[in-house]
């Protein structure tokens, strides 16, 4: 892996966590997530680079 392209971390043991490294957006349920419970992470991700709009575009 060339440095500076991991997006994301998953981790099992001893702890679970789920971290996107891209927007420091993180959760603890990993189960979640590998069942595709993505809403978090691109909400993150659409905040950090989506502008100012993107609240008023969710309602």
């Amino acid at each position: 892996m060339l440095g500076g392209s991991q997006i994301r971390s998953y981790v099992f043991c001893p702890y679970t966590l789920v971290k996107d490294h891209r927007t420091g957006f993180e959760t603890g349920n990993v189960q979640a997530v590998m069942d595709g419970e993505l809403n978090g992470f691109m909400e993150s991700y659409l905040k950090l680079h989506g502008g100012k709009n993107w609240e008023d575009k969710r309602a």
